[in-house]
């Protein structure tokens, strides 16, 4: 977390030290403005001292290059933030693409979202606009002592010694506001994951009238949720009340002071009354710094969080496509073995070899492991044994990028960007011609039925492909890895939402979509495996092969 702060503030450090000296020197400025007030009222009450025009004149100036600083610093401090908290969603929002699939399989969405909308907006505040509020409460602090300790040095103790006292106070309250900030931030990752939950299965919960019992998850965890967090603001609340008695218990006893002295004409009109004025410059910054200690224990809790994720070591990043190395398409498993981190073990001394160019049929039941398989062949898991080759080279030694852009794959679950037709199409390749998204489209035998749409290729299809049905969805997702040409194409049930009709047609054409690249096709229907040359099929653990027409059909029937 502090290399993450030192590459976000070096760039600035200009910047941040150009806010830090306007409010310094704002503050610096007002430090002036009580010895001036103790000579203007000492010459009012007739202490001997002359109001001078020039006095005045004086004091009006401090007093607009005091309010003129401030102003400038806030402009900078406030641009300052919003750069940083800019950068920092940035940087923090890439590293989480980056980060392996474990990570978003093993923790609720929520908690991700948590991380990355709350965590880093208050890590963000803290390292800019609390770190820059810090100058002139110093500034203040250490002004106003030495000036009235110059002044008088017993009267200035009462009101000093609140300094140590509210420090030694905020490091034992500090103790019990950090781990319940941290509570609180679990819990409100709760609420956005049960919100994120509700809105992406509404469909579902409407079919089953189950709007009552959401409603009612819902509000278990805002309770949750609010009751820590009044937990927490009562044992901040109970802070600044406590410095508030503190500073007050010292003033009176400066009051007392002050007037035991001037019953001994000891202190002059003008000194009394700087160091009253000094003493409430003191008092405030204490009061604000209370309010603000359980921000900043907060704020210590989101940067653990936050750390947490950033200490995860990232993947590789993607090179341009154009880039990007061409794989062969052969496959190979030799002697794999699979756990899962819970301690589930799936595969078990898997071997076996797909051959470049050839169609392969992956069979079991559910559960059984084939969509590990594909995952390993994808590289989104490593083999806790054994090793998988594609292209002649293990998986985990090959950059996860590349190895991705070569192999491509289809899943019966479609996930579709909010945009149009074409631009979920070109997706893997955004800078596509138009005649190879139309080509693509015609091999997915997607084409007519976008021809149909009100804008064709341009027509809007909403969060997901909302507006389309399933097997439009699928068609377009065939699309969309056709186009990026990859060696190895892998359809994880593809077809599934196909109907009867348009499943028969595309594996009867589907020779040219699948000429000159490696295919796994998982599926259940005798149509899909007439198109294949060898058949597998995944069974407790293990992987059996077969080339055998009667078997594939016989296995795919049932």
């Amino acid at each position: 977390m502090k290399a993450l702060a030192l590459r976000l503030l070096r760039p600035r450090a200009g910047q941040f030290l150009l806010v830090a000296l306007l409010i310094a020197s704002g503050s610096l400025a007002g430090l002036a403005l009580p010895l001036a007030a103790g000579r203007i009222v000492a010459g009012l009450v007739g202490d001997a001292v002359e109001v001078s025009p020039a006095l005045l004149l004086a004091t009006l100036a401090f007093l607009a290059v005091q309010n003129g600083l401030t102003y400038l610093s806030n402009v900078r401090s406030e641009r300052l933030a919003t750069h940083v908290l800019a950068e920092l969603r940035r940087t923090v929002y890439a590293h989480v693409q980056r980060l392996p699939l474990d990570f978003h399989e093993s923790r609720p969405r929520g908690a991700t979202m948590s991380v990355l909308v709350r965590d880093v907006d208050f890590v963000g505040q803290f390292m800019t606009s609390f770190a820059v509020s810090m100058v002139p409460l110093l500034v203040t602090l250490a002004g106003a002592s030495v000036a009235m300790l110059s002044l008088d040095v017993a009267l200035a103790l009462p009101i000093l010694v609140v300094i140590p006292v509210a420090i030694i106070a905020f490091r034992l309250l500090a103790r019990h506001f950090r781990p319940l900030s941290l509570e609180l931030r679990d819990a409100e990752g709760q609420v956005l994951d049960r919100l994120e939950e509700t809105i992406g299965m509404i469909r579902t919960i409407k079919s089953f009238g189950r709007e009552p019992l959401e409603d009612l998850r819902f509000a278990e965890a805002v309770a949750d949720a609010r009751d820590l967090r009044c937990r927490l603001e009562h044992r901040e609340a109970a802070l600044r009340p406590a410095i508030q008695f503190l500073s007050g218990a010292a003033v009176l006893l400066l009051f007392w002071a002050i007037g035991a002295r001037l019953s001994g004409s000891g202190l002059s009109t003008s000194e009394w009354t700087a160091l009253l004025l000094y003493s409430g410059m003191i008092i405030r910054p204490l009061s604000g710094l209370a309010g603000s200690w359980g921000m900043v224990q907060i704020a210590r809790g989101s940067v653990a969080r936050l750390d947490d994720v950033l200490r995860l070591a990232p993947e590789d990043l993607p090179p341009d496509w154009a880039e990007t190395p061409r794989l062969t398409g052969e496959i190979s498993f030799l002697d794999v073995g699979f756990c899962y981190p819970n301690g589930t073990r799936v595969l078990d001394e898997v071997s076996f070899t797909i051959r470049e160019g050839t169609v392969a049929g992956l069979l079991g039941r559910n559960g059984a492991g084939k969509s590990t398989v594909l995952k390993l062949i994808e590289g989104l898991y490593l083999p806790s044994d054994g090793t998988v080759l594609v292209g002649g080279q293990p998986t985990s030694e090959q950059d996860l990028t590349v190895l991705r852009r070569n192999v491509i794959v289809v899943s019966q679950q479609v996930q579709l960007v909010d945009g149009s037709v074409r631009d979920n199409i070109a997706y893997g390749r955004p800078d596509a011609p138009e005649e190879a998204v139309i080509a693509a489209a015609r091999r997915a035998l997607a084409h007519d039925f976008i021809q149909s749409l009100d804008r064709g290729y341009e027509t809007a299809i909403g969060e997901n492909g909302v507006r389309l049905s399933g097997g439009q969805r699928q068609r377009l997702a065939l699309a969309r890895a056709l186009l990026c040409d990859p060696p190895i194409l892998l359809l994880d049930e593809a077809t599934a939402m196909f109907d009867l009709e348009g499943e028969d047609a595309f594996f009867s054409t589907c020779a040219e979509a699948f000429a000159g690249r490696t295919v796994i096709i998982v599926g259940h229907t005798p149509k899909v495996f007439d198109a294949v040359d060898l058949c597998l099929t995944v069974e407790n653990g293990h992987v059996f092969s077969s080339d055998l027409p009667q078997e594939r059909k016989a296995h795919a029937g049932e």
